[in-house]
């Protein structure tokens, strides 16, 4: 997920376990789970850009920290709500876990990170995990909240109360459906080019899907959508 500096976030997950007798054993190395949440895409193997093996190196790096400074009690299982910091170029920032507590044994327990704030452009990756084997752990309603920070004009003034340069962004400038990151690769305007495409194969009439584009493109502000459809659809 795309986050620029200032933004804050908000994260929140609901999780419980079975309670049992004895120890709950941390049996997943940092390897592992590097490997596990590198290839764990619906649509591509790894980061934009990246190979499966550089992916798992990144997030190697970025799991590190949460593995030496992990909490060693063993009456309650290594079960987290996780999240790693990256900057542009996809280097650490910060990173760090939520475990579950006592509280979650046999019911839901929340767990939560408020407020996060992104010192840096760059992306965060969040995710829940458990990571003790034959313990059964339940998560439910993963939610991000993201506020966000514009700015949407920039003046300079002279000694004199002059203007000396003045820049200004139109709402089309940062209006967008796509987070625009290496995580999540496409947003509204592709899923709508691709059905466009399809039912342009199958000779269908488009009147309706033409009317559905127009509103497209008056609400959400997309600059490229009609490049899109040239590759498309010639």
């Amino acid at each position: 997920m795309s986050v620029k500096t200032g933004d804050k976030l908000e994260l929140e997950t609901y999780a419980q376990y079975e309670s049992q007798q004895g120890n709950y054993n941390h049996n997943l190395s940092l390897v592992s789970v590097a490997s596990f949440l590198a290839g764990g895409y619906a649509y591509q193997q790894a980061f934009e850009g990246s190979t499966l093996t550089q992916t798992a190196q990144t997030l190697q790096g970025g799991l590190a920290s949460l593995f030496a400074n992990g909490d060693a009690d063993q009456a309650k299982p290594f079960a987290f709500l996780n999240y790693i910091i990256f900057d542009k170029n996809l280097n650490k920032v910060t990173a760090d876990r939520k475990r579950v507590t006592a509280s979650g044994a046999n019911v839901y327990e929340q767990l939560t990170f408020s407020p996060i704030t992104i010192s840096t452009d760059g992306y965060i990756y969040v995710w829940v995990s458990n990571e003790s084997e034959n313990v059964k752990v339940w998560f439910d309603d993963l939610k991000i909240t993201q506020t966000q920070v514009f700015t949407t004009q920039a003046t300079d003034y002279g000694a004199w109360g002059d203007v000396v340069r003045e820049e200004k962004l139109n709402e089309e400038s940062y209006r967008s459906v796509s987070a625009g990151c290496p995580l999540r690769p496409c947003g509204l305007a592709c899923s709508f080019v691709l059905l466009l495409a399809a039912l342009h194969s199958s000779k269908i009439d488009l009147p309706f899907i033409m009317s559905v584009r127009k509103s497209i493109l008056n609400l959400q502000g997309f600059k490229t959508l009609e490049v899109l459809e040239q590759n498309y659809l010639s």
